[in-house]
């Protein structure tokens, strides 16, 4: 009789806690996903952006700017990027790989501004 007690009280604690474990969550909202796809192209962007610059004697710069977006201050990284797009001796790819960032960079700090707005 003691056995069938625990074992039902065991069916209905594991059934209580499925129960509460199992709600649907609300998708997330336009603003929220579009900010989430914004921070993925940046994240994107940033191999490339590395990539460009092994090897030359602007890699240190181009590090410190891929620590500070990977760190969230987007700031320290746009700062670092207009420093970086006014070397002259920037090659093509680098020249390409630093507009796209600073783009990609540009249009998160817009949507960001304009998520917390909304708030």
């Amino acid at each position: 009789m003691k056995m069938t007690r625990w074992l039902v009280l065991v069916i209905l604690a594991v059934g209580l806690a499925g129960l509460t474990a199992c709600h649907r969550q609300k998708p997330p909202s336009k603003a929220i996903q579009d900010l989430s796809d914004t921070t993925s192209a940046v994240r994107d962007s940033l191999p490339d952006f590395e990539k460009a610059f092994t090897g030359s004697p602007q890699f240190q710069a181009a590090m410190n700017i891929s620590m500070s977006v990977n760190h969230g201050l987007y700031s320290d990284a746009l700062n670092g990027l207009q420093a970086l797009a006014g070397n002259p001796r920037l090659t093509a790819p680098q020249k390409a790989a630093v507009d796209g960032l600073t783009d990609a960079l540009n249009q998160l700090v817009a949507k960001t501004a304009a998520a917390a707005a909304k708030k």
